[in-house]
């Protein structure tokens, strides 16, 4: 087993000299580490090891270096108090490495490998996947194969969170993107029906648009079109899809295209209309005439656009069903900003009055003013501007 040739007790004579000159610790506790490593390396030549024993180990282990830190950091205050440990863990120049760099790298590394061996030889649980990962994090200027988490993703069917923790260690931790991308890419082959896995993925292609100042903008277009396409049809998805880019720091041709689509794909679907009155009225606004969508918080843009979002579907949607439904979205949505925008500057009130005088007389008009209290809201707005 591979693991054998990591842990080898009797490789670390360079170790254990070390340890003892550092006055790391006595030959007493030298000698419970040597074995306590000879009796893993028996269950693991024996087939006997069991993700406790590793986890144990790997426990120890890392007290072990937990103490080899805490010595260096003593020694290094000692001989120059105005050096912290990060800097002298740090130091690394060419191939001269000092002692404390050369006995870190040993320790590391092997911690390191102790946890890929045990998430290569069980079902990857979360909880370990994560102090993997925070291990990785905390060490990586020592960590020296950087290929062990792409060996994980594509050796195993693991649960999809998995593959987004994973993906977003690399790209937030590691500042790589490209196996940020290739975990995501692997998790989709074997779950290419969780949508969250999708949406996440995509959230991870939107941040790295706005870091990249949309020069990744095609692969953040191609992640969401694959998305879209596996789920065609399902357009709470797509309103998913379309927060998520919203979330963001910046409006980009990215939701141009999303809402864009939105509207061809779900122009004879109520909710959809719905959903952009909303967007339109929190700012981002959707131009069909110069192509684009922008964030604009002056209200009285955002207003202009939600109303014109609901007369727009209605011109669209003939089903008196449909119709029915998409009048007492309108009627409730001009409630809420009547509420919200009717006592504001004079200028936006008389808008926000006349457009929900209007909204409430065509509904009645058509028939489809039906609920009570929507007349009683009708009567309150007649009594306060009249």
């Amino acid at each position: 087993m591979e693991i054998e040739t990591q842990q080898n007790p009797c490789s670390g004579l360079y170790e254990w000299q070390y340890l003892l000159n550092k006055s790391v610790m006595t030959l007493f506790e030298l000698m419970q580490v040597i074995e306590g490593r000879k009796s893993f390396l028996q269950k693991v030549e024996s087939n006997d090891v069991n993700r406790e024993d590793i986890l144990k180990h790997i426990e120890s282990e890392s007290k072990l270096l937990d103490t080899l830190q805490h010595n260096i950091e003593v020694i290094a205050q000692h001989s120059c108090g105005c050096y912290t440990l990060t800097v002298i863990l740090r130091s690394r120049v060419g191939e001269m490495q000092s002692d404390d760099t050369r006995i870190l790298d040993i320790l590391i590394n092997r911690i390191d490998f102790l946890y890929f061996s045990m998430l290569q030889m069980f079902p990857i649980r979360l909880s370990s996947m994560k102090q993997y990962l925070k291990f990785r994090s905390d060490h990586k200027s020592y960590i020296k194969d950087t290929t062990f988490l792409r060996k994980l993703m594509s050796s195993k069917h693991n649960d999809p969170e998995v593959y987004k923790i994973t993906a977003l260690f690399e790209y937030y931790n590691m500042n790589d993107v490209y196996s940020a991308r290739l975990s995501f890419s692997e998790g989709l082959k074997y779950h290419k029906h969780c949508k969250r896995l999708h949406v996440d993925n995509f959230i991870l292609e939107v941040q790295c648009n706005e870091d990249t100042s949309s020069t990744s903008f095609p692969i953040a277009l191609s992640t969401y079109k694959n998305a879209i396409k596996c789920f065609k049809g399902d357009l709470e998805f797509h309103f998913t899809l379309l927060d998520a880019a919203i979330e963001g720091y910046s409006v980009t041709e990215l939701h141009y295209c999303i809402v864009r689509d939105m509207i061809k794909e779900y122009k004879g679907h109520e909710k959809m209309w719905q959903k952009l009155a909303i967007i339109n009225l929190n700012g981002f606004i959707f131009d069909s005439e110069l192509e684009c969508v922008c964030f604009d918080l002056q209200c009285g843009r955002g207003l202009t656009y939600t109303f014109k979002a609901f007369d727009d579907g209605l011109k669209e949607i003939q089903s008196p069903v449909k119709r029915k439904i998409l009048w007492n979205m309108f009627v409730e949505h001009v409630i809420n900003v009547w509420k919200q925008f009717g006592v504001k500057d004079e200028g936006i009130a008389i808008f926000v009055n006349d457009n929900v005088k209007r909204v409430f007389q065509a509904a009645f008009d058509e028939g489809f003013l039906y609920k009570a209290e929507h007349y009683a809201y009708w009567v309150t707005f007649m009594n306060h501007n009249y």
